[in-house]
């Protein structure tokens, strides 16, 4: 190397250093929550994979490749949309972006392909977003609450099932999302890609073995959830908290990796073993070593410039609700609103709005109709609204029937002149047991109205890069249907009519 590329090298690693440390310092304090604790050994490991395949890279001759700095400079355009956006998950992976384009641009393509492992294997120590999270986690918690259900009831217990609550005669168990299995699918999978690279040659058995943790997970979790259940019913809700959270979980950890080994060992017995021994050392080539100074130097001026344009263009972007919900009209001309008792404060972490209104209304002898607004001052802390189709499932509500519907409403509560319009929210039909309801819902953020819960995330980080703010709000509306179709148009109908009425006056309360 010449002299002045180790001054290089450390002024481009300064630059990503301070470029990245609030996204790195993040990252870390999500290792500390249950459910990516595996990023702890998953950070330490890549950095061994590094140092073992140093003999490969000095192999290799060095060809920089300008391909690099085109990853380097898309992936900091994610890094700039996750930063000013406030989507975490994408500040996060773009430097694992910006860290394989910098090798290639800097040492060449051949060398960032021997790096490959190491970097592929850092994406498991990124948390999901909340968005792609959730769309998981329900689905888990819903399979484990069957399962336990099936379980319990073949050992001859009682029991009652509602979505992820499970009702015993002595105890009731919520199947809540920690327990959804997502925390130990997450570190087996880990596991299962680090097992598989180091007792297997072939990459069909290391894929095999990777996507076998998926299935192993899932069943090791219902089993956990159904002993807890058997323990709930022979000791009580104290004696299954106890097992669920220190014992069964550490049993089954211990079990799904048990089976990971039998399976290991019967894909060695029933295939062929490749034989072909890895190459951990060889001689360097001796031509194209010159690792460029000028090239570190133009990475660490990149990484200047993009810190300094998104510390300029980052905003405190938590926006006051205009008035308090609480105050939105209890007569709504001919309805009659009470307000509904509060959330227990597990309900009300796991919501994580800034302020909630919950109110029942009542036209005449009609059947009710449920009202629910959820805000949310700022989304940059991880706090997003859920979408209902999220939640009602884990009350036992399961949906049957979904489509858009078009409501005129008055849409000064978008901060428009006052006029009428038609705006496009969510309907769906919900069923428990004998019962159902209808629900229509939308997103109302920064003076939109909004359907899909994907086009509000992506809305979300376009004003948020634009004008510094992730406000938003939930409304919900519900009633009860009959079973035939009539019951539920005329449900749908009743929704509306309270929908038309309820809308202009939100503009009051929800900034445009």
């Amino acid at each position: 190397m010449k002299s002045r590329t180790p001054g290089a090298l450390a002024f481009a690693m300064l630059g990503l250093a301070l470029l990245y440390g609030s996204v790195l310092a993040g990252l870390v304090r999500a290792w500390t929550t249950d459910d990516y604790s595996h990023g702890f050994l998953v950070a330490p490991l890549c950095a061994y994979l590094v140092w073992q395949r140093r003999h490969r890279l000095a192999a290799v001759a060095v060809r920089p490749s300008l391909a690099g700095l085109a990853v380097v400079l898309v992936s900091l355009l994610v890094f700039v949309v996750g930063e000013l956006g406030a989507e975490m998950f994408l500040a996060r992976v773009s430097f694992i972006g910006v860290v394989a384009g910098s090798v290639m641009f800097v040492l060449g393509t051949a060398r960032a392909r021997v790096l490959l492992l190491p970097i592929g294997l850092a994406l498991l120590a990124i948390p999901l977003p909340a968005i792609v999270f959730n769309r998981i986690a329900f689905p888990l918690q819903l399979m484990a609450s069957r399962v336990s259900e099936a379980a319990l009831t073949a050992f001859g217990i009682p029991v009652l099932r509602e979505g992820n609550l499970i009702y015993l005669a002595s105890a009731t168990l919520e199947v809540a999302e920690a327990c959804s299995g997502i925390r130990s699918l997450m570190s087996l999978m880990t596991f299962g890609v680090v097992y598989g690279y180091f007792t297997e040659t072939s990459v069909l058995r290391r894929v095999l073995l990777a996507a076998a943790m998926v299935p192993i997970a899932i069943i090791a979790n219902a089993v956990r959830v159904a002993g807890t259940g058997l323990v709930a019913h022979v000791a009580g809700d104290a004696a299954a908290d106890d097992f669920f959270h220190f014992f069964a979980g550490w049993l089954v950890f211990m079990a799904a990796v048990i089976l990971l080994f039998v399976l290991q060992r019967l894909m060695k017995l029933a295939g062929k073993d490749d034989h072909t021994p890895r190459s951990t050392a060889g001689a360097a080539t001796q031509t194209g070593q010159t690792v460029s100074a000028a090239r570190l130097f133009c990475l660490a001026g990149v990484f200047v410039a993009v810190g300094l344009a998104v510390h300029n263009g980052r905003a405190a972007d938590v926006v006051p609700i205009r008035q308090p919900l609480r105050g939105l009209p209890i007569q709504v001309e001919e309805w009659s609103g009470r307000a509904n008792p509060d959330y227990d404060d597990r309900v009300v972490r796991i919501l994580g709005a800034d302020e909630y209104l919950t109110r029942v209304y009542r036209n005449g002898t009609a059947p009710p109709v449920d009202l629910f607004i959820g805000y949310y001052g700022s989304q940059r802390t991880g706090a997003v609204i859920h979408s209902p189709l999220n939640c009602l499932p884990g009350a036992g509500w399961q949906p049957i029937e979904r489509r858009r519907v078009a409501v005129d409403v008055d849409l000064a509560a978008r901060g428009e002149p006052r006029r009428v319009g038609a705006v496009g929210i969510n309907r769906v039909v919900v069923q428990k047991g004998d019962e159902q309801q209808v629900a229509l819902y939308w997103y109302q953020e920064r003076g939109r109205v909004i359907a899909s819960e994907y086009a509000s995330r992506a809305y979300m980080v376009l004003d948020a890069a634009r004008y510094g703010r992730t406000d938003g709000a939930l409304v919900r509306v519900t009633t009860p249907a009959g079973s035939d179709a009539r019951d539920v148009e005329a449900a749908t109908a009743r929704l509306i009519e309270f929908v038309r009425l309820i809308f202009p006056l939100l503009a009051g309360y929800l900034p445009a």
